[in-house]
């Protein structure tokens, strides 16, 4: 299998992994989709990859202490990475087809029509915050399959005044964290975790019925809270093609 053709399997197990859970899959349904994915990711990832370094002390320490530190999106310097697009026509064409017999609005008085619209209202705005909330939860490090790029030495390296360091693909451990314990996502609990190959597109990825269906299931079952979701990985994966050149994978 080429490539680019790894590349569109991997997008479309993630994008039946992500959701939009109104049928949630079966456990076992899961587990082969993630086997699936891992074995299609070690597949095509290089046997070294490289992080690209400005020489500031704390990237002498990252060196010294054989360290990858993972970072919130929010502070790279593309102020859209990890960002999903939402379209909020879609959002309100979801809200607008549900039918007022549908469970989610057994609580409401069917005597006052407005409370009809209130709760879509809600429900819309219950989904931008989602999407919004996760990001902030989001840590992750970028790494480089190329070692001469200049714009990658020009853009990550201090105009060519740092460093970079290689890395053993098969080597690269990230324990567990706090967040990972917050959920059951099988990605977490693998010896090595999974290195995630970017997936390049001219547009960002629509989360919209991600952000919809997560919102309406967690107003089904009012003890699942936001932060039990893994985030969208697609959201997080997916970047512009304008930046292919940078040829990245992702933990």
């Amino acid at each position: 299998m080429s490539r680019k053709k790894a590349i569109n399997s991997i997008e479309s197990i993630i994008k039946k992994l992500d959701g939009p859970n109104e049928n949630p899959i079966t456990p076992e349904k899961t587990e082969e989709y993630v086997y699936s994915l891992l074995n299609k990711i070690d597949a095509i990832l290089p046997e070294w990859l490289y992080k690209y370094r400005e020489g500031k002390q704390r990237d002498i320490d990252a060196l010294k202490n054989m360290r990858l530190y993972l970072g919130s999106p929010e502070g790279f310097n593309d102020p859209t990475e990890s960002m999903a697009y939402v379209d909020t026509d879609k959002l309100v064409r979801f809200a607008l087809c549900m039918r007022n017999d549908s469970s989610i609005f057994a609580s409401l008085n069917e005597d006052v029509e407005n409370n009809y619209l209130d709760k879509r209202i809600e429900l819309l705005n219950k989904s931008l915050s989602y999407i919004q909330e996760n990001r902030k939860r989001v840590k992750i490090c970028c790494l480089s399959e190329v070692i001469k790029s200049p714009l990658m030495w020009s853009h990550y390296a201090q105009d060519h005044k740092g460093f970079a360091i290689r890395y053993k693909t098969n080597m690269i451990d990230v324990p567990e964290c706090g967040q990972c314990n917050e959920t059951d996502f099988t990605f977490c609990h693998r010896q090595y975790k999974p290195i995630f190959p970017v997936v390049y597109k001219d547009t960002r990825y629509d989360a919209s019925h991600v952000a919809f269906a997560r919102t309406i299931h967690k107003e089904m079952e009012k003890d699942v809270a936001y932060n039990e979701y893994p985030f969208p990985l697609l959201t997080v994966l997916q970047k512009s093609k304008e930046t292919s050149y940078e040829k990245s994978s992702i933990i």
